[in-house]
């Protein structure tokens, strides 16, 4: 397979993502410009230590949570569909 072949575009990418949350001492920093993308059909597995914002980053990437600032594109190809029929394509 040639390099060509096995370029694999994010299909959800983040870019200068950051996030925080309101404290009794003022907003607290979770994810700092974080930039990454997630490949079509590859396993990630994101990993650190508990409390570095590994919850955080994977709700903003689902769309759970909204980012304070930063970008975020999600790539959908062929259509995706539900029990009454697609719901995009």
């Amino acid at each position: 397979m040639s390099l060509l072949t096995d370029i694999r575009l994010p299909a959800v990418q983040l870019a200068a993502v950051s996030k925080g949350y309101p404290s009794s001492a003022g907003r607290v920093p979770v994810l700092r410009e974080v930039s990454l993308g997630f490949p079509q059909q590859v396993l990630t597995a994101v990993m650190g230590p508990s409390g570095s914002g590994k919850t955080t980053l994977l709700n903003c990437a689902a769309g759970l949570e909204r980012p304070d600032r930063g970008l975020m594109q999600v790539r959908v190809t062929g259509s995706v569909t539900r029990p009454g029929g697609p719901v995009w394509s």
